[in-house]
């Protein structure tokens, strides 16, 4: 299936693009890591790393992010708000983004799954990485792409493709646009309604209302997912009627 995916064309790309928006591109064919690329360049806000293949792809908790060359989204946007968003929030920003634009250009159904990864029928298609520096935020969006599921080695939850899903390959250019214009919607209207992450959770989340345990660094707790906080928090109502909300964690589904 890869052979029959074109190489990758920025001008494609650029041309798929919303109208008034300034994305500086920088797109190479191989790479350690987009998001170490966006940390050494002197780039500011608009910034946007792309790659065919990584070398030393990472995503959360440290592990490897897996993908054949040409088979991914392999993204790093740098943003540099003003004042700085919390970390949970641009987490969820890309995640929502990543899940919208992919559905957008392929017309499946993507969810996401609090706090960073997306979901196709509860398996994992693609995630969100994090990270800031010097007063910059980056964002690295990955995104299982034109390659089967087979090829994904002791994925951490069951994993999928696009084109396992499609049937067929997707374009590359199509999605990474989406992703892109979705990424800037989001960011503008983020930044007028903090609150507005609660209402775009609702609408993509995979959890929302389903039995999950959350396990913290020190604690597994039990409950339901009721809401979103306007930081990226997860609102869980527990097993004694209370709610609580929680900055990071890994949620598994128990129901």
């Amino acid at each position: 299936m890869a052979g029959s995916v074109p190489p990758f064309d920025p001008g494609r790309l650029r041309a798929r693009l919303a109208p008034g928006l300034i994305w500086d591109l920088r797109h190479v064919a191989v790479t350690g890591s987009t998001n170490d690329d966006a940390r050494a360049a002197d780039a500011g806000h608009g910034a946007v790393f792309l790659a065919d293949f990584q070398t030393a792809g990472r995503g959360a908790r440290g592990r490897t992010w897996q993908s054949p060359p040409g088979g991914s989204l392999l993204a790093s946007v740098v943003l540099a708000p003003d004042p700085p968003l919390p970390a949970a929030a641009l987490t969820a920003l890309g995640a929502l983004a990543l899940a919208d634009g992919l559905g957008t250009a392929t017309g499946l159904e993507v969810l996401v799954k609090w706090p960073n990864d997306c979901v196709i029928h509860d398996r994992k298609v693609g995630g969100v990485l994090v990270e800031t520096t010097a007063g910059r935020a980056i964002v690295g969006l990955g995104a299982n792409l034109n390659f089967p599921t087979g090829a994904i080695i002791d994925p951490d939850y069951p994993a999928t493709t696009a084109s396992d899903e499609l049937g067929a390959p997707c374009d590359r250019e199509a999605v990474t646009a989406a992703v892109l214009n979705g990424l800037a919607r989001l960011y503008g209207e983020l930044r007028a309604d903090p609150g507005v992450l609660d209402s775009a959770w609702r609408e993509r989340s995979s959890l929302i209302d389903r039995a999950v345990v959350l396990e913290t660094e020190s604690e597994a707790v039990r409950g339901v997912v009721v809401g979103f906080g306007e930081d990226g928090r997860l609102l869980l109502r527990l097993e004694d009627g209370d709610e609580q909300s929680f900055v990071a964690g890994r949620v598994r589904l128990t129901g």
